[in-house]
């Protein structure tokens, strides 16, 4: 896995939001929302917003607590208090075993080493019925 990294200090903290999904870390990620953060998600069937922790780490467990869930590439951009992320991620579907893979992209702005709000656009989830996903 590589990382495109620029503009430390915001960069930084959603360096460590990655790092703490690579763990599986997802109390720590929504830890990393300062208070009254707003998260807007754009997935297919469903668009909203929250600012509520309690719903954040529900949204964050079913989106990313995944089985063999992984980053496989990732570049973070910044520039001022706005981040760029780009990610692709890979895990095992719990129902039917099937490898997933799923290309995003989020924006953050940070402030105070805490994210202040988070935009995640998902165009959707490749399930791989055939054939397994190949090992990095």
């Amino acid at each position: 896995m590589e990382a495109t990294t620029t503009n430390v200090a915001p960069a930084a903290t959603i360096e460590t939001f990655v790092r703490r999904m690579i763990d599986q870390d997802l109390k720590g990620v929504v830890g990393l929302y300062g208070p009254n953060a707003v998260w807007e998600v754009h997935v297919p069937s469903w668009d909203g917003t929250t600012s509520d922790p309690d719903e954040m780490l529900d949204l964050h467990q079913g989106y990313f607590g995944r089985l063999d869930f992984r980053v496989v590439d990732y570049d973070i951009i910044a520039e001022n208090d706005l981040v760029g992320l780009r990610w692709d991620l890979e895990w095992i579907d719990r129902d039917d075993g099937a490898p997933c893979a799923s290309f995003q992209s989020h924006f953050f702005q940070v402030r105070d080493n805490q994210i202040r709000r988070h935009w995640m656009y998902c165009a959707g989830v490749r399930a791989y019925a055939e054939q397994p996903l190949p090992a990095h």
